[in-house]
């Protein structure tokens, strides 16, 4: 990213309104946040993410590691922020404030659906969305929590079922 998007003209003129940091898990003994990654929801390098001033984090890239990508993150931030500031919302915006912290990993599985089950006027769209990360989230409770045969057979077996 250092050499691409990070060291364009363009996106260091977008950065001029943001506070950027970079931490590198380097798992060196004595690193000062160890488990940062994880900690935020990280799974691979790079783990790019928006976050408020305590830390927590807003929203994941998930679009493309460019200017455009970073802006569409940064959007993200603020409609969450906005949303979530709010003391009322009508439908449409929970529904769309619930799809932001799903995607965000900011509920289990029992947790997503409780919070999915008190949603009203969800549009068909919105309910196919709901739907395959409730789905997701259901065949990744299933998947083996340690690589072994017996895992593996335990999880094909949950999944057949």
């Amino acid at each position: 990213m250092e050499s691409g998007a990070l060291s364009t003209a363009e996106f260091k003129e977008f950065a001029k309104d943001y506070i950027l940091f970079c931490h590198i898990t380097s798992m060196v003994e004595g690193e000062k946040y160890p488990k940062l990654l994880q900690e935020k929801g990280g799974r691979g390098f790079p783990y790019v993410v928006a976050m408020d001033a305590e830390g927590d984090v807003l929203a994941p890239l998930s679009g493309p590691r460019t200017t455009e990508g970073f802006a569409t993150l940064m959007q993200g931030a603020a409609d969450y922020m906005e949303l979530a500031g709010k003391a009322e919302l009508t439908a449409a915006e929970a529904t769309k404030l619930f799809l932001i912290k799903l995607g965000m990993g900011k509920f289990d599985l029992d947790q997503a659906k409780a919070e999915a089950a008190k949603l009203s006027d969800v549009s068909e769209e919105d309910q196919a969305k709901i739907d395959d990360a409730l789905l997701g989230m259901e065949i990744g409770s299933l998947a083996p929590k340690a690589r072994t045969p017996e895992a593996a057979a335990a999880a094909g077996q949950a999944y057949a079922e």
